[in-house]
């Protein structure tokens, strides 16, 4: 593998990071886990009213769905389980927008 190719930072993952995640380091799969897993955790602490970090939300709602969109672009790459797993969290991000936006969600301070 050349140098300037990246691989997953996840111990134990050989795959390539791909370019639309090279600030993250994350293969595929282990991006799509992880937002997966940030994003439940985020709709879960809103909907016990407990405060949500706002670099969360922040990564949640801009960065992760910036790289989705770029991930999207390229769907043809994908096979048919990685696109429902995108859709999938496409559509976790939107119910967590949506929520964020139409309730008093606390956010708790960056210090």
């Amino acid at each position: 593998m050349p140098s300037s190719e990246r691989v997953c930072r996840v111990v134990g993952c050989n795959q390539g990071a791909l370019p639309a995640l090279a600030s993250e380091q994350f293969c595929l799969s282990h991006f799509l886990e992880l937002t997966k897993i940030r994003a439940g955790r985020a709709l879960t602490m809103c909907h016990e009213a407990r405060e949500l970090e706002a670099g969360t939300i922040d990564w949640l709602l801009s960065d992760a769905q910036r790289i989705l969109h770029s991930l999207a672009e390229d769907a043809g790459r994908w096979t048919p389980q990685q696109q429902e797993r995108i859709l999938e969290l496409f559509l976790c991000l939107a119910n967590l927008w949506e929520y964020v936006n139409h309730h008093s969600v606390q956010l708790a301070a960056n210090d």
